[in-house]
C-alpha cells in the first residue's frame, strides 16, 4: 500500500510539472538569474497593527532588523481594515484618528528603511468578511464584476495618495480575481507581485502584452517559496534554495513574535524576542550566495524571435540588435549564461571552453574553434558562423567579451525573460 501511495505521488508530481509546461500561458517563460536573487515580502500589513497594544513596534522592529542586515524588502499594505462583527472600520488616511496617523508614520518609517510599498487590495474582504482573511474579488457575483475591480483599485490608490505613501506594485488579495478584473488592475499597474494569474503554480516570471490597450508589458513576479510561519517552512525554503537561483517568500510580521496576551481584537507581542525564523532564513540565504533585492531592482530583458533567430541543439543564440533593455543594447557575459544553464566551462589564459551535445567549443583571442578546428573565412570572423554540423547560429564578432545570449528554450514559449 505504501509503495502504491509513493508511486501515485510521483505520477501526480510529474503530471503537474507537465501541466505547467503545456498549459501555461504563452507569456510564461524561463528565468535566468545571475547572481542568485532573493525577494522578501511582508504580507497583509493593515491598520489592524495600529489597534494592537504594540503592533506598530512589531513592524518597526522587523524593518530595523532587515535594514541592519542590508536586506531590502516589500510591504504589501491593505489601506482599509474592516471587521463587521466587531464594528471596526479603519482607514489609514483618516486624519482625525491618532492611531491612523501613527500607522502612516510607521509605513513611511519602513519605506525609509529599505521597504518598497505595494497595494494589497482595498479592503481585502467583501460583505461580512474580515480584512486580510477574506477574499475581495472573484468569489461572488457582485465582487467579480469589472466595476467592482475599477472602484476598489481607484479607491485604494486614492487612499494611498491621501496618506502620502508612495507605492510601486499591486498584489491581488489571495491572488484571486477574474481574468477581466486583471485587465482592470493592469490599467494602473505593470508590476504584480504574485504568480501568473492564469497559472498560480508557475514558479517563473510571466509577462503579458495583451492586458493593456497600449500593449505595455505587465509582469507577474511570483513567490514560489510561499509563506513562512514555522520552523518547517524555514527548512523547506533553505532546502529549495539549494537548487534555485531565484527565491521569493512572504510572511506576516506578527508571526515572528511571541504573543504575551490578547483579547479578541487586541494583542500584545514580546518585542524583546528574536526574529528567529527570519534571522535563520537571512543568514542561510546569504551563506548560499543570494543577493537580496526588490522587484524594482530586477532587470527584465526580453528577446523577440525574428528572421535572425536560429536554433542549435535546443539552444537559442540571439543577435545583439534583437536584445533590448530600456531601449539600450545589453551584453551578457558568456560565462554567466553558461553557468545559469549548468553548462560546464573552463577559463584559461583568456579562452573559454565548453561542450554542448558532444560539440566542443573554444573561443580565444577572437578566434572560434569547433571540435578543435579553427573557423576561418578569409581570416575574418563573420556575424554568422557554423558551430554545429549543418546548423546556423548567430554570434557577435566580439564573442567573448560581449556574448549575446544562450537560452534553453521551451517550444511553447514565444518570448523569454531573463532576470539579470
Amino acid at each position: 500500500m505504501k509503495k502504491k501511495i509513493i508511486i501515485i505521488f510521483i505520477i501526480l508530481a510529474l503530471f503537474l510539472n507537465v501541466c505547467e509546461t503545456v498549459f501555461a500561458n504563452e507569456k510564461t517563460y524561463p528565468s535566468l538569474t545571475e547572481p542568485k536573487i532573493a525577494l522578501i515580502r511582508l504580507e497583509d500589513v493593515s491598520p489592524w497593527y495600529a489597534i494592537q497594544v504594540n503592533g506598530l513596534e512589531v513592524l518597526r522592529k522587523t524593518a530595523d532588523y532587515l535594514y541592519d542586515e542590508h536586506v531590502p524588502f516589500h510591504v504589501s499594505v491593505v489601506p482599509i481594515y474592516i471587521n463587521p462583527l466587531e464594528n471596526i472600520h479603519l482607514d489609514m488616511s483618516d486624519t482625525n484618528n491618532p492611531k491612523m496617523k501613527a500607522f502612516r508614520e510607521t509605513i513611511l518609517y519602513m519605506a525609509s528603511h529599505g521597504g518598497i510599498v505595494g497595494i494589497h487590495g482595498y479592503t481585502h474582504q467583501h460583505d461580512s468578511g474580515v480584512s486580510t482573511s477574506d477574499f475581495e474579488f472573484g468569489k461572488c457575483a457582485e465582487c467579480s464584476t469589472d466595476s467592482c475591480a475599477e472602484s476598489h483599485i481607484k479607491s485604494a490608490i486614492e487612499t494611498f495618495e491621501k496618506s502620502g505613501i508612495k507605492f510601486c506594485y499591486w498584489e491581488t488579495p489571495h491572488y484571486t480575481a477574474t481574468p477581466s478584473q486583471y485587465k482592470i488592475f493592469a490599467k494602473y499597474f505593470t508590476l504584480f507581485y504574485e504568480p501568473d494569474f492564469q497559472f498560480h503554480w508557475s514558479k517563473t516570471v510571466s509577462v503579458y502584452y495583451n492586458l493593456r490597450d497600449d500593449k505595455k508589458p505587465v509582469y507577474f513576479i511570483p513567490a514560489p517559496q510561499l509563506m513562512v510561519q514555522s520552523k518547517f517552512d524555514v527548512e523547506r525554503i533553505l532546502f529549495s534554495a539549494r537548487s534555485s537561483r531565484f527565491v521569493s517568500f512572504f510572511f506576516h510580521p506578527y508571526e515572528n513574535f511571541k504573543r504575551l496576551y490578547g483579547g479578541p481584537n487586541t494583542l500584545k507581542f514580546d518585542i524583546s524576542s528574536s526574529l528567529e525564523y527570519l534571522e535563520t532564513l537571512i543568514t542561510g540565504l546569504k551563506k548560499m550566495g543570494f543577493t537580496f533585492k526588490t522587484i524594482n531592482d530586477l532587470n527584465f530583458v526580453t528577446f523577440y524571435p525574428s528572421e535572425k533567430f536560429y536554433t542549435v541543439n535546443n539552444l537559442y543564440l540571439v543577435l545583439k540588435d534583437k536584445l533590448v533593455f530600456k531601449n539600450k543594447t545589453v551584453y551578457l557575459p558568456l560565462v554567466e549564461i553558461l553557468s545559469s544553464m549548468n553548462i560546464k566551462y573552463t577559463v584559461s589564459n583568456g579562452s573559454v571552453q565548453f561542450e554542448v551535445n558532444g560539440n566542443k567549443f573554444k573561443i580565444t583571442n577572437g578566434m572560434i574553434f569547433t571540435n578543435d578546428k579553427k573557423y576561418t573565412s578569409n581570416n575574418k570572423i563573420p556575424g554568422i558562423v557554423m558551430l554545429a554540423k549543418n546548423q546556423q547560429i548567430l554570434i557577435s564578432k566580439e564573442f567573448i567579451s560581449k556574448f549575446l545570449a544562450v537560452i534553453q528554450v521551451n517550444p511553447f514559449n514565444k518570448v523569454i525573460i531573463i532576470l539579470n
